[in-house]
């Protein structure tokens, strides 16, 4: 559990840098604070990382990537996580990946929202060749997914509004109560 930890700079919760290699598995990482980017995590500098199985929920940051921040980092691979009530006041209110490679694959991505430009729910810029895959996409401000200048695969998905790629749907995932 990481909760309520406060970053100066990057990483609310956890700042991974400088080719470090990490798993992050099963963590419960809950409103933290970045006054630059990464309330939950930063993932950067040639570093890469597995993320699974995690809730990353209510983090902030002063600039992208609310709940995640990948920069510059190697691939990043995000697995059966949900990512929801994030809020970054740039872009990127889950998820911001700026010049690596990000796999996201059975995850859930809601309610997150950004104060700027877009990417409520996920911002991708930089390298082509990120995918997001069986995922849900619901309820993130102002946009579900924002596609800075870059190529990247969005299939078997359920999109709010609905996106272009294979098997992607904009029908209601129905949650009951909530994103949980």
């Amino acid at each position: 559990v990481f909760r309520d930890c406060i970053s100066v700079q990057h990483g609310g919760a956890l700042n991974i840098s400088n080719n470090s290699n990490v798993r992050i598995h099963n963590c419960f990482i809950a409103d933290n604070t970045a006054y630059n980017s990464g309330g939950g995590i930063r993932v950067a500098w040639d570093s890469a990382a597995d993320i699974t199985m995690c809730e990353i929920v209510g983090n902030t940051c002063d600039h992208a990537g609310g709940g995640i921040r990948l920069e510059q980092a190697g691939l990043v691979r995000i697995f059966n996580c949900l990512i929801y009530n994030n809020l970054a006041i740039s872009r990127g209110g889950g998820l911001v990946c700026d010049g690596n490679t990000v796999e996201v694959t059975n995850s859930t991505i809601v309610q997150n929202s950004t104060n700027g430009e877009e990417g409520g729910g996920v911002y991708i810029s930089g390298l082509n060749g990120s995918s997001i895959t069986n995922t849900i996409l619901w309820y993130n401000f102002p946009d579900e997914i924002h596609r800075g200048g870059t190529y990247f695969d969005v299939s078997y998905s359920i999109i709010l509004g609905n996106w272009p790629g294979t098997g992607n749907s904009g029908e209601d995932p129905l949650f009951t109560s909530g994103p949980r």
